[in-house]
């Protein structure tokens, strides 16, 4: 599992230095989401990697990361609510795409207002 922790984490890398040629443009990096069906197995790489995104990120003024996993499908306790996910325990259902789809299009907003401000 470390692999593949590391291989997305040299993936992300490259695209938010790769990005910096491309003026006004702004990157979202968004969480991995945990799934019920793995969450005791994938935690320890699920908390890893979105402290390295969070941390590394952050040096990329043109990069966002959006953690989907804090703010849409965990719970206060750190269970992952169920009801987003089909029977299998790993794929979103309709709720939980809806879920995502509007914290997406939220922070799509907030970068196009932000865009409008500053081009006043």
């Amino acid at each position: 599992m470390f692999k593949e922790v590391e291989y997305l984490v040299t993936l992300v890398r490259k695209i938010a230095e790769a990005s910096v040629k491309f003026q006004r443009t702004e990157v979202i990096i968004c969480s991995i989401v945990p799934s019920p069906a793995t969450q005791r197995s994938t935690e320890p790489y699920f908390i890893k990697l979105h402290h390295w995104l969070r941390s590394t990120l952050a040096k990329y003024e043109h990069v966002r990361f959006c953690n989907f996993t804090n703010r849409c499908f965990v719970e206060k306790k750190r269970t992952i609510k169920r009801e987003l996910f089909d029977s299998d325990g790993i794929h979103l259902n309709r709720q939980g795409v809806q879920q995502m789809a509007h914290k997406i299009s939220l922070r799509l907003i907030q970068i196009a207002r932000k865009d409008l401000e500053g081009s006043n």
